[in-house]
C-alpha cells in the first residue's frame, strides 16, 4: 500500500481508500492466454536468462503466481466455461 498522492504516469494503481492505494507491477490477463496454442509458448529456465533485472523480475512473477494458483485456476475454469457458452 502507498500514499494517494504518488503517481507515477503510466503505471496502474488500485484503490482501496481515499487515502491508499496498491501499486499493481503485474497483469495476468487470463482472457488474453487462453486457450494457448501449443505452438505459441516455451518453457523458461530462469538460469539461463543473463540480464539479472530481468531474471529477479520474472522470479518473483513466478512465486507470485505459484502463491494464488489457485484463484488463477479458479478463475481460468471460469472463464474457460463462459467462453464454451458463448461458443454454442
Amino acid at each position: 500500500m502507498i500514499d494517494d498522492s504518488i503517481t507515477i504516469d503510466g503505471d496502474i494503481y488500485r484503490y482501496y481508500s481515499d487515502k491508499e492505494k496498491m501499486h499493481i507491477l503485474s497483469i495476468l490477463d487470463i482472457k488474453k492466454m487462453i486457450p494457448v496454442p501449443t505452438d505459441c509458448y516455451e518453457r523458461i529456465d530462469f538460469n539461463e536468462l543473463e540480464d539479472i533485472r530481468y531474471k529477479d523480475l520474472f522470479q518473483k512473477e513466478y512465486a507470485f503466481c505459484l502463491k494464488i494458483k489457485t484463484k488463477i485456476l479458479i478463475k481460468v475454469e471460469k472463464y474457460t466455461k463462459i467462453k464454451r457458452k458463448q461458443e454454442l
